[in-house]
């Protein structure tokens, strides 16, 4: 953190490295559709020791919430450690496989959704979320394998699961061998026939 002068206002700031973030990484490259603002209800799966985290609280504010999911026993305590500083910051210690175990803890639907786990069913994860979640026409986040071929099917599923995939970028020089796509929601409702 460190102060300086920003149109003659003497303003604090953070570092937020891309080496470290990807979705600071992400933001740097250029990447369209995050919609993350004051006010903003963020859902982050795979929050690990939140540094990211902590920058999307600064961002959402006093108004916005971030609910950090993660499962992983090393990175709770500092997960937890992070939530009792900010009050805008939700540490989820469950297991991310299992949306309705936290379903008293996220009452609303989330605006964003973010998606950066470990597990190999990481697509799956993403479309239960954001059928537990992610409000319709809420914007979403996922990391994904770096090869074509992987995207390209990553895609297709999401696009079967109204998930609409907006834009996708390499993540290069920052992260090696992963992609981050962003998308949209959108839950049709289906009529019925008429006979």
């Amino acid at each position: 953190m460190f102060l300086a002068d920003y149109n003659g206002d003497c303003c604090k700031f953070r570092a937020w490295s891309p080496y470290q973030s990807k979705l600071a990484a992400a933001l740097l490259k250029g990447i369209e559709y995050i919609q993350i603002f004051e006010g903003t209800k963020v859902m982050y799966l795979g929050a690990a020791s939140g540094c990211s985290v902590s920058h999307l609280a600064d961002i959402v504010g006093e108004v916005g919430i971030v609910y950090a999911v993660e499962t992983s026993p090393w990175a709770n305590s500092e997960l937890l450690e992070l939530a009792k500083r900010r009050h805008n910051v939700v540490a989820i210690t469950e297991d991310v496989t299992l949306p309705y175990k936290y379903r008293r803890i996220v009452v609303d639907s989330v605006d964003f959704l973010f998606c950066d786990t470990l597990h190999h069913e990481q697509l799956r994860l993403l479309i239960l979320h954001a059928r537990h979640y992610l409000r319709p026409g809420g914007h979403f986040a996922i990391m994904l394998p770096g090869a074509q071929q992987d995207c390209v099917n990553a895609v297709n599923r999401l696009h079967a699961e109204q998930l609409e995939i907006l834009d996708q970028i390499s993540l290069l020089p920052f992260v090696h061998g992963q992609v981050m796509a962003v998308g949209i929601y959108n839950p049709t409702i289906h009529e019925p026939l008429i006979e």
